[in-house]
């Protein structure tokens, strides 16, 4: 049995800014990672989840409809018990507020 590559890796990028998605992509793509889904609007990103089972989610916390807090939480909801699916929050607030709920609800590390 082979050893999987961590680039064959299903990545969900969530950001309502698409700046922000061309760039995590193109440098992401550059590291060789293929399989790379983006979602704009939060609203969609279960659908995303459920079509393409990520193995890690890169979230973006302050988006329209939907706050970073609210994705994660539904997407929490929907992790089998025993699966594990870590969440990456990506964000440009820096607030110790904004870092500790954003781990104390599940994300994984805080960028």
């Amino acid at each position: 049995m082979g050893v999987r590559d961590v680039r064959d890796s299903a990545v969900l990028i969530v950001d309502d800014e698409q700046a922000n998605l061309d760039l995590l992509e193109a440098c992401l793509g550059d590291e060789g990672y293929s399989r790379l889904h983006c979602v704009r609007d939060p609203r969609e990103v279960i659908g995303a989840y459920e079509e393409h089972r990520p193995d890690i989610v890169l979230l973006d916390l302050h988006m329209p409809y939907l706050d970073g807090f609210a994705v994660m939480g539904q997407l929490l909801e929907r992790v089998p018990a025993g699966d594990y699916l870590p969440i990456l929050v990506l964000t440009a607030d820096i607030t110790p507020e904004a870092k500790r709920k954003a781990l104390s609800g599940g994300a994984k590390d805080f960028l």
